[in-house]
């Protein structure tokens, strides 16, 4: 996901930045926000401190990794159904 973040989508990132788990542009987005954001900084220590604390789990062969990774960018782009009713 990129484009332009408020302060709430930046808090969004934190979790997943914390686990590594941000593409390039994410990554910089965020870090660039951490600069002047003092209290993202608090709350990334916090999950860092978590997440360091998580087993990790085994990660599946690159060429599997590279698929799934495929898929789900490739569903981020697909317009998302809104159920009627």
């Amino acid at each position: 996901m990129t484009g332009a973040r408020d302060h709430d989508g930046f808090r969004d990132l934190l979790g997943p930045y914390a686990l590594g788990a941000v593409d390039e542009a994410e990554r910089d987005q965020l870090e660039a926000h951490l600069q002047g954001c003092a209290a993202c900084r608090w709350d990334l220590a916090r999950l860092v401190e978590a997440a360091d604390k998580l087993p990790s789990p085994p990660r599946p062969p690159d060429e599997l990794w590279r698929r799934i990774v495929a898929e789900v960018r490739a569903s981020e782009d697909q317009p998302r159904e809104q159920g009627h009713g």
